[in-house]
């Protein structure tokens, strides 16, 4: 009778794993799917080697912007600046070349980024700042674009060709209403420290600091001098 009980115990597990085991196989592969497809994606033609170089042309579809940044400015007036930035941002969606997925693609593919690391500094940075929760989802992609491209092409106007400018910097323009002419200013004519926390160049201009790792851009914020800087 025990024996003849196991038996029964044995069929009904076999029965009930060949009705739910084909229902967790599916949920397993459909949450492996859903954290595949949360990376960011490259939507464009562009190979990575290009979106890494960053040149204006792959941003925008605009030939006197295009143009007007092969032509090297190194003592543009504040009123260009700022006429250039507005130029940019006021493009329409159409002009702009890459979309925000593929932004957001260029710092996972960027070797001065660790793009996990980062989050978690940011995190960190608002604490120190006592800055407000920032609500991502608000933000339109096209103001990001905007904020990029205007920072690229005023980096590349002054001949500056080896900085790249972060996804992650764009967003955190936006969000702290830090202008392209800002973090231009700041790159150009800040005074340069050294963050051991973040390990980190900052670059600190009237208020303004903008962090770089490597070569990138990588985030900025409103600041004074902090005393562990070096």
């Amino acid at each position: 009778m025990k024996f003849l009980k196991q038996i029964s115990c044995t069929i009904a597990l076999i029965m009930i794993f060949t009705v739910i085991g084909p229902t967790i196989t599916t949920l397993t592969a459909q949450e492996t799917e859903h954290e595949v497809t949360t990376e960011p994606q490259n939507n464009s033609n562009i190979t990575d080697k290009e979106l890494l170089k960053q040149d204006i042309s792959i941003l925008i579809n605009d030939n006197s912007i295009i143009n007007n940044a092969k032509i090297t400015d190194n003592n543009m007036s504040d009123n260009e600046k700022e006429l250039y930035q507005e130029k940019i941002s006021n493009l329409k969606e159409s002009a702009f070349k890459v979309d925000d997925e593929t932004l957001a693609y260029m710092d996972h593919i960027n070797p001065d980024i660790d793009v996990q690391l980062l989050i978690v500094q940011e995190e960190q940075i608002k604490e120190e700042l006592a800055i407000e929760s920032e609500v991502d989802a608000l933000i339109a992609p096209i103001l990001i674009r905007g904020a990029i491209s205007a920072t690229v092409f005023l980096l590349r106007k002054a001949g500056v060709r080896v900085l790249t400018v972060s996804w992650h910097l764009g967003l955190r323009m936006i969000e702290r209403g830090i202008t392209p002419k800002q973090v231009f200013d700041a790159v150009k004519y800040g005074k340069k420290y050294y963050d051991p926390k973040y390990k980190s160049t900052v670059y600190l201009y009237k208020g303004v600091a903008v962090a770089k790792k490597g070569n990138t851009l990588t985030t900025t914020y409103k600041s004074g001098v902090k005393k562990r800087w070096k």
